[in-house]
């Protein structure tokens, strides 16, 4: 190909050597750059799923059925449905609950509890729950009215049918010239929480088709849909380090996050092949799991096909 491009002899070779280096170079940058997108899917996991557990979802070359989990009491898990995806991705609202007060209710509680609970609060949950959250009618109600008494309003206008609509539409469009900045504000303020987190992140999982022989990615949130997750501001965990078992002085390797993770090296003689391997030796584990707080709140319809990858 070099030579059909025009170069010769010395240039040619010198224009091969380049490629191989920079081709190597970029694809032994994606190590690290995995490795970080691993650490914040543990992260995100532990955090709203309480565990990692290994799955053929997000490890599908490789073992599954392992699980680590991090001790969260069941009391401190509450399972209310706010809300149901269906079957054509619509949602159906319950209509009996207000998400805004419920949690409102119980940053209150945890500031009252002298000898469980904290006064510093974070909310933290998944984009697409956040605002399928605002979307509640009773949410937009009170997003259009916030200077007057919310639950006389709100009992008020639930006896008029057609009055309830039309503020909701109103508040609906108030919503749409938020900006994401402004909404989280208008909670934050709602619900009385020192700090409001929205996860965004996803990652990626590479998976062997078997009829194309080609790599597909698949995309997962790293924080999941339809939870919502009470906790203390500042530090609630560690990453814990385990040291990598490395064989002889032959053993071709390299170290990078400051020792977490290996590069391994192999050749195959006969093949004619060089193989990379890349090995990270770390778990991200909460320090305080007493104090973490869940709100399990999203049922999936049966037969959804809406997936969990497509947030923002």
């Amino acid at each position: 190909m070099l030579e059909s491009n025009g170069r010769k002899g010395d240039v040619a070779r010198q224009s091969l050597r380049d490629y191989l280096i920079r081709t190597t170079t970029e694809d032994l940058r994606a190590f690290p750059e995995s490795t970080v997108a691993s650490l914040n899917y543990q992260c995100g996991q532990m955090l709203s799923k309480r565990g990692l557990y290994i799955t053929r979802e997000n490890n599908p070359d490789s073992i599954v059925g392992v699980k680590f989990e991090s001790r969260v009491p069941e009391d401190n898990v509450t399972k209310e449905k706010w809300y149901t995806v269906k079957v054509d991705g619509t949602l159906e609202y319950v209509t009996t609950v207000n998400h805004v007060m419920t949690l409102k209710k119980k940053i209150r509680e945890l500031r009252m509890d002298q000898y469980n609970g904290y006064t510093n609060v974070r909310v933290e949950m998944n984009y697409r729950t956040f605002f399928r959250m605002l979307e509640h009618p009773e949410v937009l109600e009170m997003i259009g009215n916030p200077n007057k008494e919310l639950a006389i309003l709100v009992a008020g206008l639930s006896k008029n049918t057609a009055a309830s609509a039309k503020a909701q539409d109103v508040d609906r469009n108030q919503l749409l010239e938020w900006s994401d900045a402004a909404a989280v504000a208008w909670f934050k303020s709602a619900v009385g929480a020192d700090e409001v987190k929205l996860h965004t992140a996803v990652v990626g999982v590479d998976k062997l088709d078997s009829t194309t022989k080609r790599y597909k990615t698949k995309k997962l949130n790293v924080f999941e849909e339809g939870v919502v997750l009470l906790r203390p501001t500042g530090n609630i965990g560690i990453i814990q380090p385990v040291q990598v078992i490395r064989p002889d002085k032959e053993y071709v390797y390299a170290n990078f996050m400051n020792g977490w993770g290996i590069i391994e090296y192999f050749y195959d003689g006969r093949q004619k092949t060089q193989e990379w391997i890349s090995e990270v030796s770390f778990l991200a584990v909460p320090t305080c799991p007493s104090d973490l707080h869940y709100l399990e709140v999203e049922e999936i319809a049966s037969g959804t096909t809406t997936t969990r990858t497509k947030s923002a």
